[in-house]
């Protein structure tokens, strides 16, 4: 009687989690590149003034799914520091995510 997890079997079983394994990261790093952030990564916003974010894009094969597209902002012009906008979109069981900086400090020049 055969074993039960014999060399080739084993063989056979590791080709195909590495197949799946190269299989997610392609399509990981094609949804990935997809997400397209406007404007600059990373932005100096002027303390106490409005910030209006640029948001990012989302197509494939020239479909729009930007609406699809959850924005995390909590910039606060109220108070200086750095703040971080979040962008992602799900497909399935893979989650996309790009980021913004966005720098608020006092920008204007001292007056003597």
């Amino acid at each position: 009687m055969k074993k039960f997890f014999s060399k080739e079997r084993n063989v056979v079983i590791t080709m195909i989690i590495l197949s799946l394994i190269v299989i997610y990261t392609g399509v990981y790093l094609f949804l990935y590149f997809n997400l397209h952030i406007n404007g600059k990564k990373k932005i100096e916003v002027d303390y106490k003034s409005e910030y209006k974010d640029k948001g990012a894009t989302y197509k494939i094969f020239n479909i729009d799914l930007s609406k699809h597209i959850k924005t995390k902002n909590k910039v606060n012009t109220k108070k200086m520091g750095t703040y971080k906008v979040t962008y992602s979109i799900g497909y399935l069981f893979i989650d996309i995510k790009r980021s913004r900086t966005v720098i608020v400090k006092d920008l204007k020049a001292p007056v003597i």
